[in-house]
């Protein structure tokens, strides 16, 4: 749930920088722009804001169910659209039936209107594959009946019943027509009368089609807002998980590379020890291989003198001291691409690449000189405040690029214990 203040929080900073922007870019607007600017973007930053310090301030748990409150949102938002597109969709079959049955009772209509213009009915009864009149009002009995069925309860059931007491006067009229009259009295003005309702049913009917539209361009029209939404949740989602993903891998590395750099580094002197030290030594050695350099370095053991007397003298407290001073010692007289280590307790190693083992001898020697040229085991005691108090005795070796660090520290070493018997404070090459 830190994750999602911090979330907040940053939502936040960036729309306090965007209404800056706006601001300054209302100022070199075009005043055309002003008026849209200042009365739709403006209050929905004013909005939006209130609504980032409110969340905020939202109890935990409610935090952690609300990524499931939007779901449900969803769901019951497109299931609720999924109902009205089913309504819709019945609606728009029963609107197809409508319509072919009114087209059927027009045409049928029609060619009752058309069958009494002329003198001769019946040649234009058979024009149209009737055998009678009554054939021809049952048929439109039929479609009327069918569009009373599809249009139970709805605004057209007023018009289908006076379409029928007309239809019924019809039938009654044809019925009680003797067969040599070729047109009943009454029969146009009953005639007239249908083809104003069937305009009537025909205008109803074309709203109710303008209403269906309507309906489902409003449902396409959600739809599309919740396609919107459900794709700018799923980035949103997708660009925190992201988000998270990669600040959880930035610390991820950063704690690897931190414990990878703890393990690689002596805890009292901040220095590289052995391990750290010979990996990158061995690395050295790699590179000087493939490199096939004429100079591949050397290294330098150093044993602080006498520091098992100090520390009988002084306390291991002060002897901590003189290892740490000793060791920013080496950084002030080494090169930054030295690698410096502390590789025993009393131990330091130095690697000089493109140093030879001469080189690095006159280095060593005016180190030492310099400091503390007359230290002995007589005075060895003084001031436990002055690194340059404690004696050092070092052996060097040239880096053998045949051989890992390993056989070259042995040789250095070598180097460092025939010093050490002949007085210790001096330095020796292997």
């Amino acid at each position: 749930m830190n994750r999602l203040s911090a979330v907040l929080q940053f939502l936040q900073q960036r729309m306090v920088v965007v209404r800056q922007l706006i601001v300054l870019a209302c100022a070199k607007a075009q005043p055309a722009t002003l008026p849209v600017i200042s009365r739709i973007v403006l209050p929905v930053l004013n909005r939006i804001k209130p609504a980032l310090m409110a969340a905020e301030h939202i109890p935990p748990a409610a935090k952690q169910i609300l990524p499931w409150l939007l779901c449900a949102l969803l769901v019951v938002s497109a299931a609720g659209l999924w109902q009205q597109g089913q309504g819709v969709s019945e609606q728009l079959a029963r609107q197809r039936l409508r319509e072919s049955a009114l087209n059927d009772l027009t045409v049928q209509s029609h060619a009752m209107a058309y069958v009494h213009q002329g003198p001769n009915p019946w040649s234009r009864l058979n024009l149209f594959g009737y055998q009678s009149n009554m054939e021809l009002l049952n048929q439109l009995d039929n479609r009327l009946k069918l569009l009373e069925t599809l249009n139970a309860q709805t605004p057209t059931q007023s018009v289908l019943i006076s379409m029928r007491q007309t239809l019924e006067a019809l039938i009654e009229l044809h019925r009680s027509t003797k067969p040599e009259e070729s047109k009943p009295l009454g029969h146009n003005a009953l005639i007239e009368s249908w083809f104003q309702q069937l305009q009537g049913l025909s205008n109803i009917h074309r709203q109710a089609a303008m209403d269906s539209d309507r309906s489902i361009q409003k449902i396409a029209n959600l739809n599309r807002k919740l396609c919107w939404a459900l794709i700018a949740l799923s980035l949103i989602w997708i660009g925190y998980r992201l988000w998270m993903n990669s600040k959880t891998r930035a610390q991820w590395h950063a704690s690897r590379d931190l414990a990878q750099q703890l393990a690689r580094q002596d805890a009292l002197t901040g220095l590289l020890n052995l391990q750290g030290w010979e990996e990158l030594a061995n690395a050295h050695i790699d590179a000087a291989v493939t490199q096939e350099t004429r100079k591949p370095g050397s290294l330098v053991l150093f044993n602080v003198d006498y520091l098992k007397q100090f520390n009988e003298t002084f306390g291991h407290a002060a002897g901590e001291q003189r290892l740490k001073m000793f060791a920013d010692h080496l950084r002030e007289n080494f090169r930054p691409s030295d690698l410096i280590a502390r590789v025993g307790p009393e131990e330091f190693a130095v690697l000089l690449p493109n140093c030879l083992p001469e080189e690095a001898f006159k280095i060593v020697e005016r180190l030492r000189t310099k400091e503390h040229p007359t230290r002995t085991a007589q005075n060895r005691t003084a001031n436990p405040e002055n690194a340059s108090d404690l004696g050092f005795t070092a052996g060097i070796s040239g880096i053998l690029l045949q051989h890992r660090i390993g056989r070259t520290m042995a040789m250095a070493d070598q180097a460092l214990y025939q010093a050490k018997t002949k007085g210790r404070n001096r330095t020796a090459i292997a």
